[in-house]
């Protein structure tokens, strides 16, 4: 799991520590055997947890979960989705969409009306965003767009000289060297080689480049394009291949994305996106309404989509509405940027209103993304067994993403240490208001999030290209952008070191004076260096801390964050007691000869419910902390302090080391954070005897449920809130399908043990915590209900992750959290789902 805070960017997810290979403690700390004891890990500080949050996520550890569920986009008859949607999290897939209606040919014909009939040219985009103007003035003097995408398209360049030939484009200049002039493509590797990597056996991603490249050179004819093609569409290879076209364009397209959001997303903010200078676009997917990432990153410009209809109707020539299919939406686990501060309620009232999005809140901007009628695309590349598309039309948000890259080329090279998405912020005109359309349904107090209307909304953003101007920096000062460290999470005792970081486009290494409003009892800020620390006081509640960051022009920034300081929420807490059940073979963790000597074999055995199996877990009382696992008095502990895969478990006596620390990452996984490795039975082994070790942690990458051998359902244990003595409860211990699930005094009582199992679903009297009507909107009651199963996968609705932030249960259908609404106090309170903020209410310790 992961320590009592969110992560310097945003909300690491519960699970990412133990998923992604993030220390809660550093590597290598000692461990409670016969060597001498470490200290408990409630006393960690947050400047280690701060480093585990911002550490590289290593590939290899147990898979990440999603925390929305990737779904096929709803397609009228004719349109067909591109690429499959994402099989994992980490995975990608690309937002493009194709008719299958429109007839075509190959090659360049003689005149207009070779492509698909009424499938949008570079004239008809240039008129409609009214960018003839922006593109005649515009000079080629270097200016670069590169496209990222996955695999190799070997026809690329051919195919963009085909579609510029067609429309009269300019052909590709040479005068400065073959491949590098305006028009012209440079294709490189991921890491900017010349040995590219293979085709798409589908034939899918070749398709996505050939609308990437189309896009660019019908908005900026006179820009370069620099193509970087990744080896797959794991986000490892794809945030590689961003990292070298930020590190060589200003511009950078990308029409590919997660299908929703998964947990740990944050943790690879700072790695792949966070490149400021850089004006980095994504699309935000063809599902409808509902967040994915990429595009949910703070650092970056998230791309709607519109339907765009040409018509003599107004003075445009053109009106737009809000494409059904276009993702928008309040994310689950990324923060606010400081530019949206303003969009906080409906409407932008400038208010931090309960009813808007505190989190990031997507889309920035639009532009056409509807198939019907598309946009013309060329493309001849034929995959084995797939027949070339060569002219054919094409839409999905992968078509507006590279149009605004492009939009953004055309308004000049944006601002060193700027974030160029919060131009449009700052913007008082150069966009058309788009006020009609929806991609969904939303709550009707924040209908803004899903429906089009005047001023800024989800699907839109802040509306669709009026020229370029909007997309350039308007600010008459230089700019102070601090960015926002996420909602934190504390106990009384806690202590914090929390830097913030902000960037000043004056200057690489500006000196910067920083204040802080809000900050809870104990915490103060440092006026040079920017880092909150000191010890929480006991002053429980949700603190909203504001920041500013003064630069020697005396130019400000500023930024809104939560810190929430909470009880300790092992006060109440009392620990269940059973097995502990391995799902192999009938199996049990058990205590050799129910010893109580220190350095006892623990090993598996047949369960047998009797003293040698009857375990303990308990927590550390911090927000997703870790726990011990206890037994005759003794903790279970990795032998001789060793974080070597294969260690062996021994019984020790209980001193709080970091050998005996296990964290619940969900789905039966336990984790020791000093050596990020996974309780493991050695080879699968059903032999009674089996001495447990650690091992890698491995996980199905489509349910994120642990491999057998190391997949552990806990005894049934209460689950504790943020709010103090509260506890989730059964009403009336009841088994009925639909009974009310509430907050109560913590109680001990049987209406309080839940089993947080290892398929991500909560039960207790053997039903299910589940979402009353399969509810994805906010505020939406929970109630218990028989446990459902489709080919061996529960429901979705009655799934559980544990994500985005420090103890949060986030529901896999709708991405919102568990929550007691209000953070009430009052016994008999339903639980409700919420968006994921980091509240009191929001916090739960499950064992």
């Amino acid at each position: 799991m992961h320590s009592s805070r969110r992560g310097p960017v945003s909300l690491v997810a519960v699970a990412a520590l133990a998923l992604f290979g993030l220390n809660a403690v550093a590597p290598g700390a000692a461990s409670a055997s016969s060597q001498s004891a470490s200290a408990p890990s409630s006393a960690q500080t947050t400047a280690t947890r701060s480093a585990a949050r911002t550490a590289t996520p290593s590939p290899g550890r147990a898979a990440a979960r999603f925390v929305t569920t990737p779904h096929s986009p709803a397609l009228p008859a004719g349109v067909r989705q591109v690429c499959a949607k994402p099989s994992h999290p980490g995975q990608m897939t690309c937002m493009a969409l194709v008719r299958t209606n429109v007839k075509s040919h190959a090659g360049v014909a003689p005149d207009d009306a070779a492509p698909p009939a009424g499938s949008y040219s570079p004239n008809n985009l240039q008129s409609a965003y009214s960018l003839a103007s922006a593109e005649s003035s515009f000079t080629a003097s270097g200016e670069t767009v590169a496209v990222v995408d996955a695999y190799n398209d070997p026809n690329a360049a051919s195919d963009l000289k085909t579609y510029r030939a067609q429309y009269g484009l300019p052909p590709c200049a040479t005068s400065t060297g073959v491949g590098t002039g305006a028009g012209c493509v440079t294709v490189v590797n991921q890491t900017g080689g010349a040995s590219l990597p293979t085709t798409d056996p589908t034939g899918s991603w070749e398709l996505e480049e050939s609308i990437d490249l189309d896009m660019v050179s019908a908005i900026c004819p006179a820009c370069h394009i620099l193509l970087v093609e990744a080896n797959s569409t794991d986000l490892s290879d794809l945030g590689t291949a961003e990292n070298y076209a930020a590190a060589h364009a200003k511009f950078v397209t990308n029409s590919w994305g997660s299908g929703g959001e998964f947990t740990g997303e944050s943790a690879y903010d700072s790695r792949y996106f966070d490149h400021p200078g850089v004006a980095v676009t994504f699309a935000a997917g063809d599902y409808g309404y509902g967040p994915q990432y990429p595009a949910a990153s703070q650092f970056v410009t998230s791309v709607g989509g519109t339907t765009l209809t040409q018509g003599s109707s107004t003075t445009r020539g053109w009106t737009e509405t809000a494409w059904s299919g276009t993702g928008s939406g309040c994310s689950a686990a990324e923060a606010k940027p400081s530019w949206q501060a303003a969009i906080d309620g409906s409407r932008g009232s400038g208010a931090w209103d309960p009813n808007g999005c505190l989190n990031r809140t997507h889309n920035d901007v639009a532009a056409v993304a509807d198939p019907t009628p598309g946009v013309a695309i060329y493309d001849s590349y034929t995959a084995p067994g797939i027949s070339a598309p060569d002219w054919t039309t094409a839409g999905g948000t992968s078509v507006a993403s590279p149009i605004i890259a492009s939009v953004y080329a055309l308004a000049g090279t944006p601002t060193p240490n700027t974030y160029p998405s919060s131009y449009l912020y700052r913007a008082k005109t150069g966009l058309y208001d788009v006020t009609g359309g929806t991609n969904g349904t939303c709550e009707s107090n924040r209908l803004y999030l899903c429906h089009s209307g005047t001023g800024y909304d989800g699907p839109t953003g802040l509306g669709t290209p009026n020229g370029a101007g909007a997309f350039k920096n308007a600010a008459t000062t230089n700019i102070v952008s601090v960015k926002n460290p996420g909602t934190q999470d504390f106990v009384p005792g806690t202590h914090v070191g929390l830097r913030i970081q902000a960037l000043d486009s004056a200057g690489q290494s500006p000196t910067y004076i920083y204040s802080a409003t809000g900050l809870p009892g104990g915490l103060s800020i440092n006026a040079s260096s920017g880092l909150i620390s000191g010890t929480v006081a006991n002053s429980p509640g949700t603190h909203t801390v504001q920041v500013t960051a003064t630069d020697t022009s005396r130019v400000t920034g500023t930024v809104k964050f939560n810190i929430v300081v909470m009880p300790n929420l092992d006060t109440a807490y009392t620990a269940g007691s059973g097995t502990v059940k391995l799902a192999l073979g009938g199996k049990c963790l058990d205590d050799a000869n129910n010893s109580s000597a220190n350095g006892n074999k623990i090993q598996i055995w047949n369960c047998l419910n009797d003293a040698s199996q009857n375990w303990k877990f308990r927590p550390d009382g911090t927000p997703g902390g870790a726990g011990t696992l206890n037994i005759q008095g003794k903790c279970a502990d990795v032998t001789n302090r060793s974080t070597a895969p294969g260690a062996k478990i021994q019984l020790w006596s209980c001193n709080g080391g970091a050998s005996q620390q296990w964290f619940i990452a969900g789905f039966g996984v336990l984790v020791n954070p000093a050596s990020n490795l996974c309780l493991d039975d050695p080879g699968a082994s059903t032999a009674n005897g089996t001495r447990v070790d650690i091992a890698a942690c491995i996980a199905d990458p489509n349910t994120g449920a642990a491999t057998a051998k190391q997949n552990w359902t806990l005894p049934a244990s209460e689950v504790t809130s943020g709010i103090a003595g509260k506890c989730l409860d059964d009403a009336n211990n009841s088994s009925a399908n639909g009974n009310k699930v509430q907050i109560w005094n913590c109680t001990g009582g049987a209406s309080q043990k839940w089993v947080y199992a290892s398929d991500g679903t909560i039960r207790i009297n053997g039903k299910c915590l589940d979402m009353a009507k399969a509810s994805t909107l906010d505020g939406a009651k929970l109630q218990l209900w028989t446990c459902l199963r489709t080919n061996g996968v529960p429901n979705f609705n009655q799934t559980w992750v544990l994500g985005p932030g420090a103890g949060e249960l986030v529901n896999a259908n709708s991405s919102r959290c568990l929550a007691d609404p209000g953070d009430s106090t009052g016994n008999g309170t339903p639980v409700t789902q919420e968006d994921c903020y980091g509240r009191a209410g929001e916090i739960w310790q499950v064992s």
